[in-house]
């Protein structure tokens, strides 16, 4: 985007380069975005000002989490594309209803808003915090399959017994 009034447009109305609407927000109403879009745009001299995406995402959100319709990943996804415009990336992982799923699979609480990067697995640390993000919001059901597949109390029926596993390996 050349302008930052342009990336807030796309950001708001969660348009990806190719101008269609991303896939997380396709069932947000148009009229629902035309309004995050001018709240956003009213805070454009404060966002002009930001230093660090923890600032960025708490402005995103108190501007427009109250609007019905957005919720906690549109609050991100907004604030990771006005990001980009201003070289402003997470250095912690956020978390929102995918990527929280896949946290408490690595027993996280799921009240917490952000992760760091040092909390989670030696294998994840190697990746940025968005790529984390994706890894926990993508793989929240196979991590849950293996969680379960892994616990010794549950009954053949709902998982895998290690015993049996120990006999086919």
């Amino acid at each position: 985007m050349s302008t930052l009034a342009h990336a807030i447009d796309a950001a708001a109305l969660c348009k990806q380069p190719d101008g269609k609407r991303q896939s997380h927000q396709r069932r947000i109403p148009r009229l629902t975005l035309e309004e995050s879009r001018q709240r956003l745009r009213e805070m454009l001299p404060a966002l002009r000002t930001v230093r660090s995406f923890g600032e960025l995402y708490d402005i995103v959100g108190s501007t427009i989490r109250d609007i019905p319709g957005i919720g906690e990943l549109t609050v991100y996804d907004t604030a990771v594309c006005i990001g980009w415009h201003l070289d402003i990336h997470p250095t912690e992982v956020y978390l929102h209803r995918g990527t929280r799923a896949g946290a408490k699979e690595l027993d996280f609480n799921g009240s917490q808003q952000t992760v760091r990067v040092d909390e989670l697995p030696a294998g994840l640390r190697i990746l940025t915090p968005g790529e984390i993000e994706d890894v926990l919001c993508i793989y929240k059901d196979a991590m849950a399959s293996i969680r379960v597949g892994l616990d010794p109390e549950l009954s053949p029926s709902t998982g895998c017994q290690p015993e049996a596993r120990r006999r086919t390996c």
